[in-house]
Order: structure tokens, then C-alpha cells, then sequence
């Protein structure tokens, strides 16, 4: 039995951590699944068969999905306070200065400068394949640099 017939099995009772379990972190809802129903994440057949087997397959595997909903929800909710208390911050600044903070308009402007410089450099010039990775991996930096900055400046498109 492979982890599709397990992935179905779980999905028809809790979609959402069905789903889950072919992502990223599928290893480690296994691993939750198989302790909660004393199973071992690495046999999928003898998971599958103790879920199918237990009556109370349906609350536990309920459980599991709401307790997954409410980390992704407070990961969420972190993100928010953030940038939430770095506008205040600034806010704070202006107020008690008088005056913007010079460091975050600076940075706001040098990252996204440096992304679209780095493009036009792998663009335009011949170089060795090592110095392009060192621009790849500048521009993965920057590229994720540069979408905070415009969460920050401009809101997050998840309302």
C-alpha cells in the first residue's frame, strides 16, 4: 500500500490534512498520524490499517488537522504583528523626532536596486558558472527582500 491509499483514506475524513500530507511537511504528519494511532510512519500499510481499524479514527485524524489549522493561523498572525509593529515603530519615530527614519527608506531603495542591478549583470555579462550561482543566490535574497518591502510599504495582498 503506498501513501496515496493512506492519503486517500485520511482525506475522506479530514481534507485538509489529507492534502497536507503529499507537501512539504508530509514526513512530519505522518509522523503525528502514526503516533496518534500507535503506528509506525515509515509501514504506510499497517497505518492505513489501524486508522481504517479504529472507531475513533475520525475525532483523532479532526484533531490532528485543527491542531495543524491553529499553527499555520498563529504563523500567520506573527507575520501580521510584525510588520504591524514596524510600522508603529516608525510611526514612533516620526513622532518623537520629528523626522523619518532615514534607514528605512535607504534599504527600501538599495534592495530592490540590487536585485534589478544583479539581473542586469547575469543578463549582460559572460562569466564563470560559480560566479552566476553567487548571483542566483543574491538575487533568491533579495527577491524575497524585495517582497517585504512591498508588504511593508503597501500591505500584504492577504486580507
Amino acid at each position: 500500500m503506498s501513501l496515496d491509499i493512506l492519503k486517500t483514506i485520511i482525506t475522506k475524513v479530514a481534507p485538509i490534512l489529507g492534502t497536507a500530507i503529499g507537501g512539504p511537511i508530509g514526513g512530519i504528519l505522518t509522523g503525528l498520524i502514526a503516533s496518534a494511532f500507535g503506528g509506525d510512519s515509515n509501514n504506510t500499510e499497517d497505518l492505513a490499517a489501524k486508522i481504517q481499524a479504529d472507531p475513533d479514527a475520525e475525532i483523532k485524524l479532526k484533531s490532528i488537522e485543527a491542531q495543524i489549522a491553529q499553527i499555520h493561523l498563529s504563523a500567520y498572525q506573527s507575520q501580521l504583528n510584525d510588520v504591524q509593529n514596524a510600522r508603529e515603530r516608525q510611526l514612533e519615530v516620526i513622532k518623537s523626532t520629528g523626522k523619518q527614519d532615514f534607514v528605512v527608506n535607504a534599504l527600501a531603495f538599495a534592495i530592490p536596486l540590487g536585485f534589478f542591478a544583479s539581473m542586469y549583470i547575469i543578463m549582460t555579462t559572460t562569466m564563470d558558472q560559480s560566479d552566476h550561482d553567487v548571483l542566483y543566490s543574491m538575487i533568491g535574497v533579495l527577491g524575497a527582500k524585495f517582497s517585504d518591502i512591498i508588504s511593508y510599504f503597501y500591505g500584504s495582498s492577504k486580507k
